[in-house]
């Protein structure tokens, strides 16, 4: 079965057209790569939480004239 010559045309314009991106895709591979690490969106941003007064007993985990779990031993487990 022959070809036309309109079908060796068509061929060959897909084969070039191929060939053609496929450098272009190599030849900005880096840019490439960058562009969809490119969060596209800004970071989520918030407000820092206000800075815990030391001096007042409730900005402790744990304070030694006040009993809480910090010497809590998890179950199973024994000292």
């Amino acid at each position: 079965m022959c070809l036309s010559r309109f079908a060796w045309i068509s061929i060959a314009g897909v084969v070039a057209l191929t060939l053609f991106l496929a450098a272009a895709a190599y030849a900005f591979r880096e840019n490439l790569v960058l562009f969809s690490l490119n969060p596209r969106t800004p970071y989520q941003t918030y407000r820092l939480p206000p800075k815990p007064e030391y001096g007042e007993a409730d900005a402790w985990a744990a304070l030694p004239e006040r009993q809480g779990l910090e010497e809590a031993l998890p179950v199973g487990v024994q000292a």
